[in-house]
């Protein structure tokens, strides 16, 4: 098979070529034309076809498919193939999958097994490994390995059989692992699956899949049931989607009832009317920075991923910056926002928490604020935990600069100061990490400045390091993605008077968002640092 598409060829077109092929394939067998009978030897002798397909069923998956004995052999791979062989993916093993499956891109009706959309993601050959040639055998012993030759993957792969059931799991558990070869990618790079959202064959995204009609899986219907199973998949496509009212926002939620906390019961519509309520106080310290999201597509009881690369998936609501990385001087786009719009765009993400950068797109190499991070041990009082906060205010009045208060919506404390522009990244970083040590060597039974959890009990860790370049903060307003959704929240510096910490969430936003901001002051507030008097202070 080609791994290549002709771009002047309709979706529609490319999806019934490719079912043609396999069919084609199912007619005579994918057994790699090994002679047939009970004698015949159960080896490849040519390359066979594999697929695989990005499918939005119940959850969102990827189904790993290999071509032998005239089916499918299949696992669904819940986060997707990975190019780093550090990363041993689950892959669970699901029956054999029909031959002309692997060529299907469309609709499967929700009342089939499987209901959702299907995107072939990934097509091409495969063959086994030299000393794995008899497949057979290794699928039963549970150690597969092969060549993929596809328009994504390629190179080296393997298949191991895990020797327990994983979890609840009554299937077969796998692991899906990428060999050491010429195209490994290190946990450095962007994952193949965030790079690659597109389909390899008609190059559309799953929302143009699932809007489409040209194919509708029901391989046991006549024509007219065909009609059928597509209008009720459209009519509940249409059901399950809704505009955000709030803003007359044109951006459409999917699934708009689906819940991304489970003890708060937080459904992605609210998250999106949250965005639009908090948008004004937001929306000045996020936009127009490099951002760092965190994506909990199932909710936050779930697998929660980090992304901070711009891929092609993602609405034009939200925009790209191109940022040179210091070690391979390579431009890479990174994701950025600056509307309402867009904050909505992230919710139907399923994003739980935006981390923006401590420098703007206009002005990646110096940094417009210092954060101090105050994490302490568990056992650390509130009292203790506020005063501490006053200390690192007090020190930073030292040094001139007024700052800004912020609960993390974990156990930590944000204290920030918003500075002119004109300081490059190591000059705010050696000036926080001075801070930090002055606090040590004031008190070095409550702050800590070394990373080591097993020397940070009974302490505060005074983190300096989110004042790197590419290091990030959450962003005031953000929620976080725990149990309950609680919010990194602006506080005001008399929030410290109380007894007890000050907490908020999602779910409560209508009892504490009143319009006022604490930070509101922060954005016309320019300070100057002259850097031989603050560090002459600090040391002393």
């Amino acid at each position: 098979m080609s791994a290549k598409r002709n771009s002047k060829q309709k979706p529609a077109e490319a999806v019934e070529k490719q079912l043609e092929r396999y069919r084609e394939m199912r007619d005579f067998g994918i057994t790699g034309g090994e002679p047939r009978g009970k004698n015949a030897a159960h080896k490849a002798s040519a390359k066979l076809p594999f697929v695989v397909q990005k499918h939005a069923a119940s959850h969102l998956h990827y189904d790993f498919r290999l071509g032998w004995n005239g089916v499918l052999k299949s696992w669904a791979v819940a986060k997707g193939p990975s190019m780093n062989p550090a990363d041993k993916r689950l892959a669970i093993q699901v029956e054999d999958h029909p031959v002309e499956y692997g060529g299907f891109e469309g609709i499967i009706p929700q009342d089939q097994y499987g209901g959702g959309t299907v995107m072939v993601w990934d097509y091409g050959t495969w063959e086994p490994q030299t000393d794995h040639a008899d497949v057979n055998e290794e699928l039963e012993k549970g150690s597969l390995k092969f060549t993929l030759h596809g328009t994504k993957l390629k190179g080296s792969w393997a298949l191991v059989r895990m020797k327990r059931k994983f979890g609840s799991e009554t299937k077969p558990a796998w692991l899906l692992i990428k060999e050491h070869d010429r195209y490994e990618r290190d946990a450095e790079d962007i994952s193949i699956v965030d790079e690659k959202t597109k389909s390899a064959l008609t190059g559309r995204g799953m929302e143009a899949i699932s809007k489409s009609e040209d194919h509708v899986w029901a391989p046991k219907t006549n024509a007219s049931a065909s009609r059928k199973a597509r209008h009720h998949q459209v009519q509940k496509m249409n059901r399950s989607t809704t505009k955000v009212e709030a803003s007359q926002s044109p951006v459409v939620l999917t699934h708009p009832e689906k819940i991304l906390d489970e003890e708060s019961k937080l459904t992605k519509q609210q998250l999106a009317d949250y965005y639009l309520s908090i948008a004004d106080g937001i929306l000045p310290h996020i936009a127009n920075r490099p951002l760092s999201i965190v994506r909990c597509p199932q909710g936050s009881s779930k697998p929660c991923f980090f992304q901070k690369h711009a891929t092609d998936s993602l609405s034009s609501a939200i925009e790209s910056v191109l940022i040179k990385d210091k070690k391979s001087d390579k431009a890479e786009p990174y994701i950025t926002i600056s509307t309402k719009d867009a904050l909505v765009e992230l919710a139907q993400l399923g994003v739980l928490e935006i981390h923006p950068w401590g420098a703007t797109n206009d002005d990646l190499e110096h940094p417009d604020r210092i954060i101090i991070d105050l994490d302490p041990d568990p056992s650390i009082s509130w009292p203790t935990l506020a005063a501490s906060a006053i200390a690192v205010r007090n020190l930073f009045k030292e040094i001139n600069l007024d700052s800004f208060l912020k609960n993390t919506g974990g156990k930590g404390l944000h204290i920030v100061a918003p500075v002119i522009p004109d300081q490059d990244w190591t000059a705010i970083k050696q000036l926080a990490h001075e801070i930090a040590l002055h606090l040590e060597k004031q008190d070095p039974r409550l702050f800590i400045t070394k990373m080591s959890k097993a020397e940070r009990k009974e302490r505060i860790f005074v983190d300096y390091l989110r004042n790197e370049r590419g290091a990030t903060a959450v962003a005031p307003y953000s929620p976080r993605a725990r149990s309950g959704a609680p919010v990194a929240l602006p506080l005001p510096w008399s929030a410290l008077d109380g007894s007890e910490r000050p907490h908020a969430f999602v779910a409560t936003a209508a009892e504490w968002n009143h319009g006022g901001d604490p930070w509101v002051t922060m954005r016309r507030l320019r300070q100057d640092i002259d850097l031989e008097k603050a560090f002459h202070i600090l040391k002393t």
